[in-house]
């Protein structure tokens, strides 16, 4: 039995790992798809052609850019999904302090792999902070 349990618990893992990373793959293109659309936009002599650029673009952002709705949902989605609300409340959390040091670093100048790293290490920290939280000071529920 305790093999079972082991099992399912790197299945769970590896669905997690997996998942996300494809996730954030496709939100990756859609960022990237929205900044195409402005580029487009910022060409178009027709302006409604460049407004309705800009609205796409923007609902893009919207949904899939660092503090997305759809890139938030997915990223607490999945923690829930393999960890339960603890996951959830930690993926969240993980989630919007990742865009907002990301943004507070690159208004200070910070770039490049020093900001990538330092994002990583707050959205880590505060991520593991908020599944510790919700889990009422335990790593269990």
């Amino acid at each position: 039995m305790p093999k079972e349990i082991d099992a399912q618990v790197q299945i769970t893992a590896e669905f997690g790992k997996q998942a996300s990373k494809a996730v954030g793959d496709f939100a990756q293109s859609q960022t990237i798809k929205a900044r195409l659309l402005i580029a487009q936009a910022n060409m178009a002599s027709d302006t409604a052609k460049r407004d309705e650029l800009l609205a796409q673009a923007q609902a893009i952002d919207e949904r899939w850019s660092g503090t997305g709705t759809l890139r938030f949902l997915e990223h607490t989605l999945f923690g829930a999904l393999t960890g339960g609300a603890s996951g959830a409340a930690g993926a969240a959390t993980g989630t919007l302090t990742a865009s907002l040091v990301a943004d507070a670093l690159h208004k200070a100048g910070i770039d490049g792999p020093l900001a990538s790293t330092l994002t990583a290490l707050a959205s880590t920290a505060a991520g593991g902070a908020g599944r510790w939280y919700s889990g009422g000071g335990s790593w269990t529920q």
